[in-house]
């Protein structure tokens, strides 16, 4: 319940037998929503909550990503997969950090992409064009910064390891299906 005080003209404090110049809690006027102030939440309502959603989804995919954090120029965090007192101080730091970044840039130039990197996490930090304290979007990804990624194994390679356990390759076989059939072998095998 939203109070406040207000005089409302009627009988003074002393007339109502309360001290002079006291006031009583009315209940306020509803409060406007504020206005949007990104275009792109006015033009198109809905369509950024998808758009968040799927960079979200898409980034969450990728092997090695620890959490994703989505955020106004302010701090405000719009979307994350971090518990959400972590991403609030992540949020803070990032836009200091890429207020900083930007702040070094040369004139005519942009800042796209600042990688900071911890011993928990490797930061992605990125921002609109028109990010500032007032406006824009930036977005930060946590990676694991202990991430070891594999060779990628070549089709000559799978064939081998395919005869070497004795398995048919079927003819005309892509990577993926070879390597589809391989794991699955690995897996009956127990290996």
């Amino acid at each position: 319940n939203d109070c406040s005080f207000m005089d409302d003209g009627g009988p003074s404090g002393s007339e109502r037998g309360v001290g002079a110049g006291d006031e009583y809690l009315q209940p306020a006027a509803p409060k406007q929503p504020a206005p949007a102030r990104y275009a792109d939440q006015v033009d198109r309502p809905g369509q950024t909550e998808k758009a968040m959603d799927d960079t979200v989804g898409r980034l969450q995919a990728v092997h090695g990503v620890l959490g994703t954090v989505i955020f106004r120029g302010d701090g405000t965090v719009l979307k994350t997969t971090l518990e959400p007192a972590e991403a609030v101080k992540l949020a803070a730091g990032a836009v200091q950090a890429l207020g900083r970044a930007r702040s070094s840039v040369a004139q005519g130039d942009s800042l796209h992409q600042l990688v900071i990197r911890t011993k928990r996490y490797e930061m992605t930090l990125s921002c609109s064009d028109g990010f500032s304290g007032s406006s824009g979007f930036g977005m930060a990804v946590l990676q694991d910064p202990n991430l070891v990624v594999e060779k990628k194994v070549g089709i000559r390679d799978l064939v081998s390891k395919m005869r070497k356990l004795g398995l048919e390759v079927p003819q005309g076989a892509d990577r993926a299906w070879l390597l589809e059939l391989l794991e699955g072998e690995m897996m009956r095998r127990g290996m």
